[in-house]
């Protein structure tokens, strides 16, 4: 017996067609599809294995993974699309897949391309304005940007652009609006509804990121695009591709440590616990909880932890000591000397300008169409026969050591 589902992925990779033949009446040669391994739609890849079955040749470009911290993305009961060109952007993504079970012939690395950000003529507002040019959602570790302003010169001030517009995201997003008003600090949240953003980009001494998590990660190249100076927080596995085509990112920290008696440890230790147990279980990759405890004694070693690892009730519930206790700010940053005079280093405008040459060099539009349509090229010649391993790709993204509660908890909850 045929499944309702069956015949309406049918139904749709026809109607597929149908659009592909009305605009090219001998067909296409490739159908390129973005981020087809988040499951938006859970038909999608019945509809792939369709419109490959007609002859349409694939190539599938990952974006991001439901692996990576969208357990609610994840197709748990589907394999993914199998003989068909994948293409990532960049190459942390392209040694998963590597090793997941792709093959180099049908892999391709395509970093993304990047439009620079002119200057636009705008009214200075402040001249101490740190700029967080994101929506607040989890992920962008809304907290660690807050506590970077407390750990700076006094009358540091920041302004973080935007609202979330998920609904997951605004509990989360309500609690940093009601600590920030009871501890009178000096952030403005959703800036962009009071001032226009080239405003805002003129007036930002510099720009910051917090982020815990990104795919191509084009907050760490715009802002030098606007010739603007960015700090914050460096993801290696991401930066790597930049710093190897000429970017200086060093200034960048990859942590920022806090110590364990600044929270309650036990508290956090069973929400971690709890919740990594949670997502191995989905996604079937068993741990077990003596190796678990192992990962955490290494991840809190000499007593200190990842600020960007907590959730946001142990991230406030530091932050007010950090508030409450000079001498706990000192040890803070003490303990972390790259975010001492982090807005302000010694070669500040010659690596705004280096940075600057090195996006444009890299990331411009020719550049990207010669990456692109060397792909075309070798997917419409060379034939593939691959699969992903699903619970090695898993694997790879849930490391107990870089485990966050931002990233993969849920709010206020173990």
């Amino acid at each position: 017996m045929v499944s309702a589902k069956y015949c309406r992925s049918t139904t749709t990779a026809d109607q597929v067609l149908q659009a592909i033949h009305r605009r090219w009446p001998e067909g296409c040669d490739i159908l390129h599809v973005h981020n087809p391994l988040l499951a938006k739609n859970s038909r999608l890849l019945g509809i792939l294995e369709h419109l490959q079955a007609d002859g349409i040749r694939l190539l599938l470009q990952i974006h991001d993974f439901a692996e990576d911290g969208r357990p609610n993305a994840y197709y748990s009961s589907s394999k993914y699309t199998e003989n068909c060109h994948y293409c990532v952007i960049n190459s942390r993504d392209y040694g998963i897949l590597l090793s997941a079970g792709l093959v180099e012939k049908g892999l391709h690395l395509l970093p993304n391309m990047v439009t620079p950000i002119e200057p636009k003529p705008g009214k200075p507002e402040d001249k101490k304005f740190i700029l967080y040019p994101v929506r607040a959602i989890r992920r962008k570790n809304i907290g660690e940007a807050v506590l970077l302003t407390l750990l700076s010169e006094p009358g540091t001030r920041l302004a973080v652009t935007l609202a979330p517009d998920s609904p997951q995201d605004q509990t989360p997003y309500k609690s940093w609006l009601r600590f920030a008003e009871k501890n009178r600090l000096s952030v403005l949240f959703e800036a962009s509804r009071r001032y226009r953003f080239e405003d805002l980009l003129k007036s930002a001494e510099s720009l910051v990121t917090t982020s815990i998590t990104e795919g191509f990660g084009f907050s760490f190249l715009e802002p030098w695009t606007a010739g603007r100076f960015l700090a914050g927080r460096k993801l290696a596995d991401i930066c790597r591709d930049f710093e190897e085509n000429g970017l200086r990112l060093d200034h960048l920290y990859e942590r920022l440590m806090i110590p364990l008696s600044a929270f309650d440890e036990n508290l956090f230790f069973d929400r971690w616990l709890s919740c990594i147990k949670k997502n191995v279980d989905r996604f079937g990759v068993p741990m077990g909880t003596a190796m678990l405890r192992e990962s955490y004694r290494d991840m809190t070693k000499n007593d200190w932890v990842d600020f960007g690892l907590l959730d946001e009730p142990l991230q406030q519930q530091a932050m007010e000591r950090v508030i409450a206790d000079t001498q706990l700010r000192r040890a803070i940053r003490d303990h972390n000397p790259l975010i001492r005079g982090w807005l302000y280093p010694p070669d500040r405008n010659e690596r705004i300008a280096d940075n600057r040459n090195a996006v444009s060099a890299c990331y411009n539009k020719d550049v990207y169409r010669e990456r692109l349509m060397a792909v075309y090229k070798t997917v419409m010649t060379v034939d593939v026969v691959q699969k992903i391993d699903k619970a090695r790709l898993a694997r790879a993204f849930l490391r107990p050591e870089t485990f966050s509660l931002l990233k993969w908890g849920e709010y206020g909850l173990p």
